[in-house]
């Protein structure tokens, strides 16, 4: 498959902003408020027409396969990882350990887990599981209108800045429309 430069650079983009966005929060700057505007968004958006460009169609058990190998045990091992990391550092003790254990085993939500940036993975896991269901509507504004509804109920009954449910459903709930934007206006915009 040839690569397409501006999904790239997109992605160049979004990861670009993910950094000053914070390190203008842990540094107090305050000259790239903006970013948090519009950079896990444009992931999400990005990661849509990705998904639209290597569309085939594939069984739900290839499918579930693939976002095995794919994302769910590169996840697990750097949620590991970064636990092994951390207690060798911090010298934790067996209640903390168990703690992130079950930080890990709850897919490490966003803002709970000590490696912050994993809870990405697990969304996109849920937002690309869902939406495997979703596109079989075929019609674009069908997926659209789906995807927006989810959207829509994520506004309504989850606090996306607070996020509690495994593996980030109520945050993949939210940033599923932008998922579902990419996708279906991949062609216009290529």
């Amino acid at each position: 498959m040839n690569r397409i430069r501006w999904i790239d650079v997109s992605k160049a983009i979004g990861i670009i902003a993910i950094y000053l966005g914070h390190i203008s929060t842990t540094e107090g700057v305050r000259c790239v408020p903006f970013v948090w505007t519009f950079h896990v968004p444009l992931f999400f958006l990005v990661s849509g027409c990705a998904e639209a460009v290597s569309k085939k169609q594939i069984g739900f058990v290839e499918f579930l396969l693939k976002k095995i190998k794919g994302l769910f045990i590169p996840w697990l091992i750097f949620a590991l990882l970064s636990t092994v990391i951390h207690v060798l550092i911090t010298n934790c003790s067996p209640t903390e350990v168990y703690k992130w254990i079950l930080e890990i085993g709850k897919g490490c939500i966003r803002n709970k887990f000590l490696a912050g940036s994993l809870w990405f993975l697990t969304c996109i896991l849920v937002v690309q599981f869902v939406f495997f269901f979703i596109e079989k509507l075929k019609f674009k504004p069908l997926i659209l209108a789906a995807a927006t509804a989810i959207h829509i109920v994520a506004r309504l009954f989850f606090n996306v800045n607070q996020p509690k449910l495994a593996f980030n459903v109520d945050t993949a709930a939210y940033y599923i429309l932008f998922y579902a934007i990419g996708y279906v206006s991949f062609d216009m915009l290529n």
